[in-house]
């Protein structure tokens, strides 16, 4: 690379020679780098994922029938040495990896938002480090977009057993099916089982502030911009249950308050109720299904998932759709987890007075 850096010192100068197309294309050349553009560029955020995960994901990607791709790998200042040393020995053994490093954690909305910011392809696609894909699914889903020139193309996952060596079954025929509206909800809150057309999406960002919710946004703020979507009908992303994954953590006081926030954002969104309601439904449903699955739950969590089921217009889309009963349920359901704690927390206090704890 130190043949383009000095290219690009003496940008100026070339210009004025009216040759620096020449001289820059030569130098990109020899430094391996093309001009041209890949068809898909698949983007990995990166932090402290187990050897063995990561490099499954990469030989994954590596192995795709779809040769004319960038991987962007993101490492989002892993504190693991291990994760630096495995994405440069991948990035020395195949020229299409590109590594960039950032010096802090900044979340996988930063991360991704970088990789968006560096990616090349006619169409991006995103992998977490800790999963890997079907070696036709890049094929597949480029196939099937271009096909009916749609905007996205999705596919199925499925979760992988544990301690189980990678198989994959040929995959000879599919079924597809064009998405015109809010169906299929589950497919539009990840971010990771789609490809996506660049052209229709510059400029779109993940909300950092929305860690944990922040792919959902992301699908609904571009919803408005989708012209046609198809989903492949084939399992092809997989999707592994990593208890140090972000998505497998307690639910936290930090994701409630960012599950208030993105509701309240995705209320102001200029889309139709039909697809607010489906989406804020389903956030609201992650919560609640966390707290379900906690035995201990901190008291901010439960006021949170209270402060969203009473929320004026969260209320009336959920009213719509269901029966007040069902409604009437949940804010019991949350009152006595509220008032559980609350005496599992005074019960405490007077066994450490009495010296029992």
């Amino acid at each position: 690379m130190i043949v383009f850096a000095r290219v690009l010192a003496d940008f100026s100068r070339l210009k004025r020679q009216k040759i620096w197309r020449v001289h820059i294309l030569l130098a990109l050349a020899v430094c391996g780098v093309t001009m041209a553009e890949p068809d898909v560029s698949v983007i990995i955020p990166v932090y402290n994922t187990p050897e063995r995960f990561l490099k499954e994901c990469l030989d994954s990607l590596i192995n795709q029938t779809l040769k004319d791709i960038e991987i962007i790998c993101v490492d989002d200042g892993s504190t693991d040495q291990c994760v630096w040393r495995v994405l440069q020995e991948y990035a020395q053994k195949d020229r299409r990896i590109k590594v960039i490093k950032h010096c802090q954690n900044a979340g996988i909305a930063a991360a991704r938002n970088t990789g968006l910011a560096a990616a090349r392809g006619k169409y991006f696609a995103f992998l977490d480090s800790d999963d890997y894909m079907h070696p036709d699914m890049l094929q597949i889903l480029h196939t099937e977009i271009m096909r009916g020139d749609f905007d996205v193309a999705a596919c199925n996952f499925c979760r992988p057993e544990e301690n189980t060596n990678v198989e994959f079954p040929k995959i000879s025929q599919y079924e597809t099916k064009e998405i015109l509206q809010a169906e299929e909800l589950l497919f539009f809150g990840l971010v990771w089982n789609k490809l996506f057309r660049s052209a229709s999406f510059k400029g779109k960002k993940f909300d950092p502030d929305l860690s944990g919710c922040d792919d959902s946004y992301f699908i609904l703020c571009v919803y408005p911009l989708i012209r046609g979507s198809i989903n492949v009908y084939a399992t092809l992303y997989y999707w592994r249950k990593n208890a140090n994954s972000e998505s497998m953590k307690p639910i936290s006081k930090e994701f409630a308050e960012r599950a208030e926030k993105t509701i309240k954002k995705v209320i102001r969104l200029s889309i139709s109720d039909d697809v607010k309601y489906a989406a804020t439904s389903t956030i609201f449903a992650w919560l609640i299904n966390g707290i379900r699955s906690e035995k201990v739950i901190e008291l901010s969590v439960v006021l949170h998932a209270l402060r969203i089921i009473n929320m004026a217009y969260f209320n009336r889309l959920i009213m719509s759709k269901t029966s007040y009963f069902w409604y009437l349920g949940i804010q019991a359901y949350l009152i006595k987890t509220f008032l559980k704690n609350q005496l599992k927390r005074q019960v405490k206090k007077i066994q450490k007075k009495m010296g029992m704890l």
